[in-house]
């Protein structure tokens, strides 16, 4: 089948071995470039992502990150002038962190928050825990903004509360975003 330096050995399961062994090497590799690019292992890592020169989804350097960055999410929270605020709050929501429930419900309890933060936080809330988010969203319900809508929808429990943005799904738009594919 092979001629030249192979010989033989083109046909035998030794071969077949070293190619495979080879490649899957080679996607390692490659593999782990892509990630040194994205998530660098560097100290800072465990800090809230620049934003400023990223053009894709906030949320997704962050759940790319996950727990490393879950403490300075919290911290973030009480910063009214960060920028990218309503992102993180929607980051503690989808990855279901207990730790943030009593920042998040904090912040819907607080009047002269914003409301669109505070109907971020109630989502985030009934993300996090179903019941409690019922139970605070029956006191919203009223509400004639963002807010009241975010109450209705979840006493409506609709589909898209239940919706999760996967770790795998992340980091697909991370490297998108970054390779501008």
């Amino acid at each position: 089948m092979f001629v030249g330096r192979f010989g033989e050995l083109g046909d035998s399961k030794m071969y077949r071995k070293r190619v495979f062994v080879f490649f899957f090497v080679l996607f390692l590799v490659s593999l782990s470039a892509i990630f040194i690019k994205v998530l660098p292992v560097v100290p800072s890592v465990c800090q809230l992502p620049e934003y400023e020169n990223y053009h894709g989804d906030y949320r997704d350097l962050l759940i790319v990150r996950d727990r490393c960055v879950l403490d300075a999410s919290i911290k973030a929270v009480n910063d009214r002038s960060h920028p990218k605020r309503l992102m993180i709050v929607s980051f503690l929501g989808n990855g279901g962190y207990k730790e943030a429930l009593p920042k998040l419900v904090g912040l819907v309890e607080d009047e002269n928050e914003d409301k669109r933060v505070r109907a971020s936080a109630l989502v985030a809330v009934f993300q996090i825990d179903d019941r409690l988010g019922c139970a605070i969203a029956s006191n919203y319900s009223s509400a004639d903004d963002a807010l009241g809508a975010s109450a209705i929808d979840i006493l409506e429990n609709e589909d898209y509360l239940h919706r999760r943005k996967s770790a795998l799904e992340a980091y697909r738009n991370v490297i998108s975003a970054e390779y501008a594919l």
